[in-house]
């Protein structure tokens, strides 16, 4: 028994320092990680259609905007180097810095009370002051993103801005200043709002056909949606690398797409594509990746620098369903059951680990085993760990203390046709006592053995894979069936 148990430990001990060296020069200890790219798609594509078309010629009933912020937005997520701002974070993250939340209240503030200070003027006929005071509440409104995510009260300051110069236009004998302010006015209010009804119904045909002027001019020279200034704005306010805007584009000649991308580190547009479309979701979107792909496919996928201390502090726990395998004679058999695995790391590759299992004995195929084995574990030790961005693997050494239910085993056909019974059938068939293999339930104490394998599915998620084995020594005393226990389990893990 002594030889017995120094082949075990010498064993074991071969397998620890195989194990040490596979991590060590297999598993990288550091690995580069991917630099991503924040990426903030304006929330509204806007369309831009010819209010002298009648809507029902357009063929943008059918075009469902909110599909393709969706699709684009699910197409850039998917890519690791790529980490899309959604509606609900943006005010998160605007939030998170004190400076820009103070002043994007208080310009949104002022804002309105200029916007009201005017309104309150031109409905007097004050029209100067109005002017003045809506030409205030514009610049506070181009100082937030009210402007672009809500832009009501932006537009409509604009708009009473069209309907002022218009008035003073009327006014005055040389009106080509006038004139020209109206036109800028009503096409800021169509960049921001271009569904605004301005109809023969509500206003009179000078002002309806001004704004009519205004959109064709827009449209001509593809003056839509978002200026570079404004995605410079929104960049470093966002702390975003990419800005992406789209608007859909429509007159007589048909209907056309356009994606700009703003890039931080340039200052500028990287893209600016405008093309031809049917008036069609998925060709739209298909237009708009198109785009997209002439920055991404200049993007580098990988950075190289070297992250520090990626596991220290974490806790790791892991719920598995586990098999127990005891290869010792009387008879092989398996156990089945669950395990709980926690582990501690307080340095990136070393750590504590604890586990309690809980197993339930099988009969072997030639029902040696009378009465199944159950075994309740309990593991604690030291880990060892090495991992990726994509990968990890742990090595756990320590001790096991485990209860073995009681174990009832023969070799006799008789007693396992009577299921154990002592029984006389005649003078050669027969099932005595000292046929039977009887052990009580015991307490066990052991050296433990375990490699794990995890693999990163999303977030903290993790798949895990794990084998181990344990040598029990105590009790020395006696000899044991049920020595050496090999178990593997799958599961998932989380990473705290």
């Amino acid at each position: 028994m002594r030889s017995s148990l120094l082949i075990k430990m010498v064993f074991f001990a071969a397998l620890f320092w195989n194990q040490n060296v596979f991590t060590q020069s297999i598993v990288p200890q550091q690995q580069p990680v991917i630099e991503t790219q924040t990426v903030f798609l304006m929330p509204q594509v806007r369309i831009y259609a010819d209010p002298a078309l009648p809507a029902e010629t357009t063929g943008l009933r059918n075009v469902s905007t909110r599909e393709i912020t969706r699709q684009i937005r699910l197409q850039l997520s998917m890519d690791p180097r790529f980490l899309v701002i959604t509606p609900t974070q943006t005010q998160q993250l605007m939030f998170s810095m004190t400076e820009n939340e103070e002043n994007i209240r208080t310009s949104l503030r002022f804002g309105n009370s200029f916007s009201q200070l005017a309104i309150d003027a031109y409905t007097t006929y004050n029209l100067q002051i109005a002017l003045e005071h809506l030409n205030e509440a514009i610049d506070y409104y181009q100082h937030t993103f009210a402007a672009w995510i809500e832009p009501d009260q932006i537009a409509d300051a604009w708009h009473y801005l069209a309907l002022i110069y218009m008035e003073l236009a009327n006014q005055q004998e040389n009106s080509y200043n006038a004139a020209a302010q109206t036109t800028h006015a009503f096409s800021e209010l169509i960049r921001h709002d271009p569904a605004r009804q301005i109809s023969p119904q509500l206003y009179s045909m000078s002002i309806v056909q001004a704004y009519r002027t205004a959109y064709a001019s827009i449209l001509a020279s593809n003056n839509v949606g978002i200026t570079e200034e404004e995605a410079a704005w929104f960049s470093q306010t966002l702390q975003a690398n990419l800005i992406i805007d789209i608007s859909i584009m429509t007159d007589q000649n048909g209907t056309q797409v356009r994606t700009v991308i703003y890039e931080q580190n340039r200052g500028r547009f990287i893209v600016e594509s405008i093309e031809n479309v049917i008036p069609d979701t998925q060709e739209i979107i298909n237009a708009v990746t198109f785009a997209i792909s002439q920055a991404i496919a200049c993007t580098p996928l990988q950075i190289p620098d070297i992250i520090e201390d990626i596991d220290t502090g974490a806790f790791y726990f892991s719920s598995n369903g586990s098999f127990l395998y005891y290869a010792k004679q009387p008879a092989s058999f398996l156990s089945y059951g669950f395990k709980i695995n926690g582990s501690y790391m307080f340095d990136n590759n070393a750590g504590l680990f604890a586990s309690v299992s809980s197993l339930y004995g099988m009969h072997d195929l030639e029902y040696t085993i009378l009465t199944p084995v159950d075994t309740l574990q309990f593991q604690t030790g030291i880990s060892f760990a090495s991992r990726t961005n994509h990968s990890r693997f742990e090595f756990q050494t320590g001790i096991e203390i485990a209860r073995t239910s009681q174990l009832q085993a023969t070799d006799n056909f008789w007693c396992r046709a009577s299921r154990g019974e002592i029984i006389t059938y005649d003078e050669t068939r027969s099932c005595e006592q000292n046929d039977l293999i009887n052990h009580s339930a015991q307490l066990r104490a052991g050296v433990r053995l375990n490699s794990t394998f995890n693999a990163h599915l999303t977030g903290p998620f993790w798949f895990t894979l794990q084998l181990g084995g344990t040598l029990y020594i105590f009790p020395i005393d006696q000899p044991t069936e049920l020595d050496f226990p090999l178990d593997t389990g799958t599961g998932l893990m989380y990473r705290f």
